[in-house]
């Protein structure tokens, strides 16, 4: 852009790219005709092909705004595309002008340039495992993504959390966050646009044979899918897609291969492992009336692995028939097979939990999807609320923490415990996360910065916003009685910027790396 900032060479430059582009345009009109009956029945190129259409209609406004400019300036009036070039250098255009043209023409070569690239790219092959909420998708991936043989096979190996919100930018996003991460970087991208963050995850892809793991997808618009792939380079014969769905329509979209569809476990298996949780070692034996009920619970469950664990988790330890009972009999059974949601017989767990502790389980709602929480920092969050309450004076407020975490994990309610830099890290399976964010309805709310513009948010105690570079670009609302706002990346956030849209006094922050 440097070039343009003369008044003479600006012009030349501008205008003899110009002249390339605009034969470039011919051509390309000669391929689209062309290639009108060869995408009938080929969804990836028609998206191709409407990719390239419409960086034909951008390129033609560029010229068109070239001649109105050279009307405006009364050298000619009304000519024809093929006449443009020629007189349009016979003007004198203004630095301000220049510039700005400068700017559009390099973006239309960036994305022909892009479009070339992705016509001489492999297909690259994606495998999608399919199965109910709780089956165990996410943990069959993590097998496979530490896996030594896939480790030794491929350059590079990611692994992000999509989620329901399926927002072609914001995947792209999480996947060059993942390359930071997987390379020892901090995953910072600071404030960068669409256009930046499709260049910067190219040039970290090219040439390379990695495996990406999109976990949890739930986008069955094959159009945004399509818009997806085309941005992952494929020149590196080898390179692999994994997905985790729980529906066979995103499966269909977007597999190459035949899915994998995940079974139920089998029933000897799931009361095996119903009575790992529910019992300590041995202790089945001595309760045989029990295990009797929990043979029922155990069909009830249908093989579903999260459920097993969470309600045997549950009754660990409780050796009253009546409290096995009350889960066998629950009427939430009832909504589970109505609604195929198994989220409705987790919250029997919940139920069980103390109102101190409700709160806190309810609170891991605020912090996104697959988010990896630290001991320190959940226990720091909880005691900044007030969640946390001892019956004895002078109890240190971390070893009442580290007793509300080990609760949790004991009833299955978090998982994947490991200890990092002396403190345990750990996460929160997707449906229970649902459940969290079930239970806290009312009172707390996640933004996704990545989604339109989020208006009216008034009743809200908590809110939490994902994926955030700059609140103020994203974000116009007015708060009511927002007490508590929570961000990612404070470095990239404006706080202050809330705080005049809501009462001081009532609003507190915190923020999560």
């Amino acid at each position: 852009m440097r070039a343009c900032s003369s008044r003479n060479y600006p012009s030349l430059w501008c205008l003899g790219e110009l002249e390339k582009i605009e034969q470039t345009l011919t051509t390309i009109k000669a391929v689209l005709l062309d290639a009108e009956e060869k995408q009938a029945h080929q969804h990836e190129l028609r998206v191709w092909l409407q990719r390239l259409r419409d960086a034909c209609y951008d390129t033609e406004d560029v010229l068109d705004e070239f001649e109105i400019e050279a009307l405006r300036k009364q050298v000619r009036k009304g000519s024809s595309i093929g006449q443009k070039v020629g007189y349009f250098r016979s003007i004198s255009y203004s630095p301000a002008f220049s510039v700005k043209m400068a700017h559009k023409i390099k973006e239309l070569q960036q994305t022909f340039h892009d479009l070339d690239d992705q016509a001489g790219e492999e297909d690259i092959p994606v495998l999608a495992i399919v199965g109910l909420g709780g089956l165990g998708k996410t943990a069959l991936a993590k097998l496979v993504f530490n896996d030594i043989s896939v480790h030794n096979h491929f350059e590079l190996k990611l692994r992000v959390c999509v989620s329901e919100d399926f927002d072609v930018q914001q995947v792209v996003h999480k996947v060059l966050k993942a390359i930071k991460a997987e390379k020892g970087g901090d995953g910072d991208l600071g404030s960068m646009n669409f256009q930046q963050l499709r260049a910067a995850l190219r040039e970290c892809l090219n040439g390379k044979r990695y495996l990406l793991i999109l976990d949890d997808v739930w986008n069955d618009d094959n159009k945004k899918w399509v818009e997806l792939k085309q941005l992952l380079p494929g020149e590196a014969t080898g390179s692999r897609i994994l997905v985790t769905t729980r529906t066979n329509k995103v499966a269909k979209i977007t597999g190459t291969v035949s899915p994998h569809k995940l079974k139920a476990l089998p029933s000897y298996e799931s009361l095996s492992l119903f009575l790992k949780f529910a019992f300590k070692k041995g202790e089945e034996k001595r309760h045989p009336n029990l295990v009797e009920i929990g043979e029922q619970i155990v069909e009830k469950c249908k093989g579903v692995p999260l459920l097993l664990k969470t309600l045997g988790s549950m009754l660990l330890s409780k050796t009253s028939e009546r409290e096995w009972e009350l889960v066998k009999n629950s009427e939430t059974w009832k909504l589970m097979e109505k609604d195929d949601e198994i989220v409705y017989v987790l919250k029997l767990s919940y139920d069980q939990l103390s109102p101190r502790l409700k709160q806190c389980f309810a609170y891991c709602s605020l912090f996104p999807k697959d988010y990896e929480f630290i001991e320190f920092g959940l226990i720091s969050f909880w005691m900044a609320h007030g969640l946390l309450e001892s019956s004895y004076e002078n109890e240190n407020p971390f070893d009442i923490g580290r007793q509300y975490l080990n609760d949790l994990l004991a009833r299955s309610l978090l998982e994947d415990f490991n200890v990092a830099f002396l403190y345990g890290v750990f996460k929160m399976h997707d449906l229970l996360h649902d459940l969290a964010l079930l239970v806290e309805k009312n009172d707390c709310c996640l933004v996704n910065s990545f989604m339109p513009q989020v208006f009216g948010i008034y009743v809200f105690g908590h809110v939490a916003f994902i994926a955030v570079a700059d609140i103020t670009d994203v974000i116009a609302f007015t708060v009511g009685r927002v007490l508590h706002l929570l961000h990612p990346q404070p470095k990239d956030t404006h706080p202050w910027a809330i705080r005049q849209q809501s009462n001081p006094s009532r609003v507190e922050e915190h923020k999560y790396a």
